[in-house]
């Protein structure tokens, strides 16, 4: 058997067996799972230099494609969060993704700000899940925060 011949084999064997090969391999980490952490801790410091230089190389190759994919993870979290606090403006209903906003309910967004800047993806997340300990948050459109917030004098002159 040619060297080609086998690598067909063994691709037409891996495909027709792909679950008894996974389960063969999850058995396999789970009962060697502290050699297999040595195994890579030791690799790790023997090449570390060249396994850091080739990231680096790697993100400044894929710098645009890498920005691209974590906004779109952030933006698919937040619009995740804004769906957990009811997807539409809390005031007349309006539901275009693009115009919502997060309004903080009893007008304590600026003491929430000196914290973070802004809502990070780690407090989507939080919302997202049902685990957001922050102040009281709403979903409004621009028009019905920006309104808001002149009836309670939430903005500066």
């Amino acid at each position: 058997m040619t060297d080609k011949e086998k690598l067909a084999y063994n691709r037409k064997y891996q495909k027709s067996h792909r679950a008894e090969i996974s389960i063969r391999n999850k058995r396999y980490r789970l009962a060697n799972r502290e050699a297999i952490s040595a195994s890579k801790k030791a690799i790790y410091k023997r090449d570390r230099k060249k396994i850091l230089a080739q990231k680096v190389k790697y993100h400044r190759v894929n710098k645009k494609a890498i920005a691209a994919r974590k906004r779109a993870a952030r933006v698919a979290l937040r619009l995740e969060a804004i769906n957990c606090l009811g997807g539409k403006c809390a005031q007349c209903e309006f539901s275009d993704i693009r115009a919502l906003q997060f309004d903080h309910v009893n007008g304590d967004g600026s003491s929430h700000r000196k914290r973070s800047p802004s809502i990070t993806t780690t407090e989507y997340r939080a919302i997202a899940e049902g685990r957001y300990d922050g102040p009281v948050l709403q979903v409004l459109c621009a028009n019905c925060n920006w309104i808001k917030r002149e009836e309670l004098y939430e903005v500066k002159d």
